[in-house]
């Protein structure tokens, strides 16, 4: 039953669409529902009972995955003798030296360095800033693309031979365009994360790794998902009426008519999961030799004429590898917890998310190998008690997946206002295509009829608005509500049957395993007992030191006497 929707949009082949122009260049009636029947086959591979199905199964995942991840790593630490909890009350030198003020820390039982806090408040409040200045300078670059998609779209279609391909370019070119842009501000992220992290200046080690952590990954979100997030759930809702001027029609006339942006958002997935990371491990493979062999053909560094680079001992050729700085396996855990959050967040409109992720994850398991152990220099180990401040982000990845599955269902498809409109009309979706579009008279709008460019007296956009002919003409219909109501309900149920299963999926696998939890029940018996037993043995010692004393100090007394 499905498929009669799709059938219509590839028959409507007299219904024009309404162009979205705010002027008179571009107001040009080129396009009909029809030309959209390929977009209309592909939404319907993604917009399908299954989807929805994968869709709850996928989230239920995520908690199934943190609790194994979780259940693993308890184990691995009484496998490893680590200490389940770490306490860190030692400041950090660059911390002690960079103030002169001191106050007594009845913890340590010294004077150290203090701190003052409306200095702490003052840079922290200027770090947040900077954050958000970063992450507007993101918006701001989306927007900028969203302009060159829609521009290089409008010049297309008067080119006969790009017009009914004209979408598909300009949505390849804004992708692109996007995982450059990504790139860019990805590599400006990391130092900028230790910069405003030293102009904080944290008091100990654990602190300053989980600001640099938490301020690396807030801006990393941004510049990865906010287009996603924008092609999801904003694009399209904020446009008005055709014939509406508006002062920023990049958003408001932006829109995925006549069908959803389920095509727009599954397409933009699939080039951040598959084109990002591969143009990233490109240049991981090529940049290092390239700088090798041109600081050594330019004489740079490490290079002397008498110098015979066969006869180095190997500390002197590892030494001339990349440096491992104390955050790069931070870089590398940030990569993939972004890309945790792209097969949990928009599953719903992308299914073949994770299978293109796990084959690019044993690639990219190689590729990384071959990094660490041949282009870097050996990192220093360190003991740690788990993955950190890691552990609560993919937590609330878990939570926010459910969310955006949820609305990615109800809103950014056409599932629910499908089954509302089957529901309706005996089980039949015959006219559901026309539910989705409303009618505009083209002599309400002077633009069209200046350039002589309207064939036809109504043209169609996407949305449930009156008609012409009636009194209170293009506002909102009563459809409209009751469609956006059975939208949040679906959103209700989804999320309280995903929010169920993981109850009871996190209730049957506990994050401690019983054997994990009866060996450290044993050790810290046998701690107990051990310093008991140690407490004995030092009062005993000390009973019969006292006993003695007084024999000693007399004996000599005695002899004396």
């Amino acid at each position: 039953m499905q498929i009669i929707d799709k059938m219509e949009t590839c028959s409507a082949t007299n219904m024009y669409l309404c162009p979205t122009c705010s002027t008179g260049n571009l107001c040009k009636f080129l396009k009909t529902v029809s030309d959209y029947c390929s977009y209309a086959k592909w939404d319907f591979v993604s917009d399908n009972y299954s989807t929805v199905i994968f869709s709850i199964f996928m989230s239920i995942w995520a908690t199934f995955f943190i609790n194994l991840w979780r259940r693993r790593s308890n184990i691995l630490k009484l496998r490893w003798e680590i200490k389940f909890e770490t306490t860190e009350i030692h400041a950090r030198q660059e911390y002690l030296d960079r103030f002169q003020t001191r106050k007594f820390n009845y913890i340590t039982g010294r004077l150290e360095p203090y701190f003052p806090g409306y200095i702490r408040a003052a840079r922290l409040i200027l770090s947040i800033s900077m954050c958000t200045f970063m992450i507007v300078l993101v918006l701001a670059a989306g927007l900028s693309i969203n302009t060159l998609k829609m521009t290089l779209k409008s010049s297309l279609m008067d080119v006969a031979y790009f017009k009914h391909h004209s979408k598909t370019i300009s949505m390849c070119f804004g992708c692109i365009l996007q995982v450059i842009f990504i790139k860019i501000f990805g590599s400006i992220y990391g130092k900028l994360s230790i910069w405003l992290t030293d102009f904080e200046n944290p008091r100990t080690q654990k602190q300053y790794d989980n600001s640099v952590l938490y301020k690396r990954y807030l801006l990393s979100f941004a510049n990865n998902y906010a287009a996603l997030f924008y092609v999801a759930f904003f694009r399209g809702r904020l446009s008005s009426t055709p014939g509406t001027i508006v002062s920023m029609p990049v958003i408001t006339k932006d829109s995925c008519t006549p069908l959803t942006c389920v095509v727009d958002l599954c397409t933009l997935l699939f080039f951040l999961i598959i084109f990002k990371r591969m143009f990233g491990n490109i240049l991981a493979l090529i940049l290092p030799p390239a700088k090798q062999f041109l600081k050594r053909t330019l004489k740079l560094k490490y290079w002397n004429e008498t110098e015979d680079l066969h006869d180095l001992p190997q500390y002197e050729e590892e030494y001339k590898l990349l440096p491992t700085n104390r955050y790069l396996l931070t870089s590398e855990f940030c990569e993939m917890v972004i890309e945790f959050g792209f097969i949990t967040f928009f599953v719903a409109s992308f299914p073949l998310g994770p299978l293109l992720s796990l084959i690019k994850n044993v690639i990219e398991m190689r590729l990384d190998a071959h990094k660490l152990v041949v282009r870097y220099r050996r990192p220093i180990p360190r003991v740690v008690a788990g993955i950190g401040a890691w552990d609560g982000v993919l937590l609330g990845l878990t939570y926010l997946s459910t969310v955006t599955n949820a609305f990615v269902i109800a809103f950014t498809s056409d599932f629910v206002a499908r089954e509302v409109y089957r529901y309706k009309h005996n089980g039949s979706l015959v006219g559901f295509v026309n539910s989705t579009l409303s009618e505009y008279a083209t002599k309400d709008f002077h633009v069209y009829n200046e350039q002589g460019s309207a064939p036809v007296d109504i043209c169609y956009y996407r949305a449930m608005r009156q008609p012409p002919t009636t009194a209170d003409k293009y506002e909102f219909t009563s459809d409209y509500w009751m469609d956006v109501t059975w939208r949040l309900i679906s959103i209700l149920i989804f999320e309280h049957i995903v929010w169920v299963g993981n109850a009871i999926l996190s209730y049957a696998i506990p994050d401690v395993p019983k054997s994990v939890k009866d060996q450290l029940s044993i050790d810290r018996q046998l701690a107990k007992e051990a310093k008991m037993k140690l407490m004995n043995t030092e009062f005993r010692k000390g009973t019969v030191t006292r006993k003695r004393k007084p024999d000693t100090q007399i004996g000599p007394i005695a002899g004396y006497i």
